[in-house]
């Protein structure tokens, strides 16, 4: 029976309904087709293949452009390797389409699970055209898998997955594409997030600590101001209210100061924000298109924004104005408070010489007075900053708790794959998920945060990695826990120290504590009586266990260079032409393959045969396997005199030995 692998909704969260669960319950019939592939320039030249919904197979001898049509295909619909993690194979494909392709372009001819039929165009260097079944060209990523999804795998690739623990994550992860990609969205979101709220953290930190050091002196400055108003006594009420008074007109003239600044700045910043918007329109518009078929369009576009700057800088005028006019408004309002100040002055000075031995006293009271207040004014910005800054770390708890909540929602979504694998591939293979088992993002984080401490880190890194999650690490380090990091890591104390100082309070620290613990899947495959994880197999085993996982049904069409590779052929009828006839009608498949096995026990319904003249390929035959079966044992047979000897020789009777 064909694996059923439409998703459960994991039992620790309702974010996935049984609504949701039913949109990729779908009908066994509907799945995405690759309709046609067509080949302009280079070796490949005028080169068409029509297939069928079920089994193609692509055969030809050495050099006859068997891999560049599936590599082609790949290309077209925007489904090349990840050039950051797979940049040898990725350079691999681009050159060999550069080199048969040339200056020309693949045409495929795709439609979707809901029939819908698109065209894709793509030449060497260029993104994706998609245009609709009249021609007209459409909004749509190729490859993003939303629309249409495909998978391929070139020549050995099936080794590297099974070497490769992000590799077979991304395999469980296709069978369950469409939720994973919403729940990385997710993630990244909220990953950005945390970046966010620990960029904001430091800083307030350091502004919280700068000024908790600015206002040291505070308490040391409202005891002097008190010893000057003790020294008074009772007759000195009067001076000491004119000292006040002294002091208020002092805060006023920072007031009309920071009003005057406001304005001033204001006006320059709205000034900055027109000539940068004028400029950078000028900047966007200023290419030349004088020869574009879409000028009339372009210049609409060129009009509506032009409209909209032009508008903007008329409001930006009238804001500046409206600050220019209060600038205006204030100079007489500060004028006639210099005006009030200069007489309450003169009073005060009138009283300081009445009493000639307060003087020194006065102007000492003074300064500590606008000092006092000055650090008044920084206090209660530490105050603020200091709630800002417990509110930062609620929040970071909060987005803490979501990123793990997301994670575990991933997780089990995997495991429910892998349970289901299980029941369609048991006895022979067995597939396990392993929630945060990959630690290596956690070590290389924290291998790099400590190069430069002067520590000889790499077994205090092993150690961590071992024994402290990153969340908990990040905790001792902010907390500055001495004791317990010396415990868990085996430091002494000075070690310990040396890490908190390495850590505490940097970016790294933070990165740390939310650093993605990737879950690791453990493929395995029976060996006797006992399991062995495919990471330790031979490449014949590691092939075995990954390519009947990839032969599960699917909706999205399956093409694969080479899948009988370092294959045995009794597992190719046993396992893979059993396969084939479980899926067939429901999941295209596009095989190049030089093993007769594959189209004639698999019963292929389409088989291209490519034919090299030595400076072009042609497709020399198409048709069933009864159509092309001249070709099918001159290619993978060795030619008649070949098959009729191994006949022959099949016709006698097996040895003993052989038998078992």
């Amino acid at each position: 029976m064909p694996m059923d692998l439409s998703p459960r909704a994991p039992a620790s969260s309702p974010r996935w309904s049984r609504r949701d669960c039913h949109h990729y319950a779908r009908d066994a019939m509907t799945y995405h087709k690759i309709r046609s592939l067509e080949l302009t320039g280079g070796f490949l030249q005028g080169v068409r293949l029509d297939f069928d919904d079920s089994l193609n197979c692509i055969i030809g001898g050495r050099g006859t452009g068997k891999t560049t049509v599936l590599e082609a295909l790949r290309y077209v619909l925007d489904q090349m390797p990840d050039p950051n993690t797979e940049k040898d194979r990725h350079r691999s494909i681009e050159r060999l389409l550069q080199s048969n392709l040339g200056a020309g372009s693949a045409r495929a001819e795709i439609e979707t699970v809901d029939g819908t039929s698109y065209t894709v165009v793509r030449g060497f260097g260029e993104s994706p055209l998609v245009t609709n079944e009249q021609g007209d060209p459409v909004d749509i990523n190729i490859g993003k898998n939303i629309v249409f999804g495909v998978d391929v795998y070139s020549q050995n690739e099936i080794e590297d997955i099974a070497n490769d623990p992000l590799f077979q994550l991304r395999l469980i992860d296709k069978f369950i594409h469409t939720q994973v990609a919403e729940l990385e969205r997710e993630i990244r979101d909220t990953t950005r997030s945390l970046d966010t709220n620990a960029t904001t953290i430091l800083e307030t930190r350091r502004m919280v600590d700068d000024l908790a050091e600015a206002t040291r002196e505070l308490p040391d400055v409202a005891e002097k101001i008190r010893g000057f108003e003790k020294a008074d006594g009772g007759g000195g009420d009067l001076l000491r209210k004119e000292h006040e008074q002294k002091s208020l007109r002092a805060r006023e003239l920072q007031l009309v100061e920071g009003v005057r600044s406001l304005y001033g700045d204001g006006i320059d910043g709205i000034k900055a924000v027109a000539e940068s918007l004028r400029r950078r329109f000028d900047d966007v518009f200023d290419l030349q298109l004088d020869g574009t078929p879409n000028r009339a369009l372009v210049e609409k576009i060129r009009d509506s924004v032009l409209t909209a700057v032009e508008t903007a800088e008329r409001q930006l005028e009238s804001a500046k104005d409206a600050l220019g006019a209060a600038q205006g408004d204030l100079k007489p309002l500060q004028a006639g408070l210099a005006e009030r100040q200069a007489v309450q002055e003169k009073q005060y000075r009138e009283l300081i010489d009445k009493h000639e031995q307060e003087r020194a006293k006065g102007v000492e009271r003074t300064r500590l007075e606008q000092r006092h207040t000055d650090l008044k004014a920084k206090e209660k910005k530490l105050n603020e900053k200091k709630v800002a800054l417990r509110n930062l770390n609620d929040q970071r708890a909060q987005l803490r708790a979501r990123l793990s909540d997301l994670r575990d929602d991933r997780y089990h979504l995997r495991l429910d794959v892998a349970q289901r694998l299980n029941e369609h591939l048991s006895p022979m293979i067995r597939v396990r998920v392993e929630q945060f088992g990959n630690m290596e993002d956690y070590r290389d984080l924290l291998t790099q945060s400590m190069k430069g401490s002067g520590l000889r880190y790499a077994s205090i890194v092993n150690r961590a990695v071992e024994r402290l999650p990153p969340a908990e690490l990040a905790a001792l380090v902010q907390g500055e826990d001495r004791a317990t990091l010396e415990r868990e890591l085996d430091l002494d104390a000075d070690r310990a120290t040396r890490l908190i100082i390495q850590l505490k309070d940097k970016p790294d620290i933070f990165a740390i504590e939310v650093v993605e613990l990737h879950d690791r899947p453990i493929l395995e495959l029976k060996d006797g009586p006992d399991y062995k994880d495919a990471a330790s197999l031979s490449t014949g085993q590691k092939c075995t266990t990954i390519l009947p996982i990839l032969l599960m049904e699917s909706e999205r069409p399956l093409l694969i260079d080479q899948p009988e590779d370092n294959l045995d052929n009794a597992f190719v009828f046993e396992t893979i032409v059993q396969s084939l006839a479980e899926v067939r009608g429901r999941r295209q498949l596009i095989f190049v393959t030089h093993n007769p096995n594959i189209p004639v026990l698999g019963d292929a319904s389409r088989v291209f045969c490519l034919h090299s003249t030595g400076r072009a390929s042609t497709v020399a035959n198409v048709g069933s396997v009864d159509d092309v079966a001249q070709e099918i044992m001159t290619i993978l047979e060795g030619g008649r005199a070949a098959f009729e000897a191994r006949r022959e020789r099949y016709g006698q009777p097996i040895p003993e030995a052989e038998r078992q």
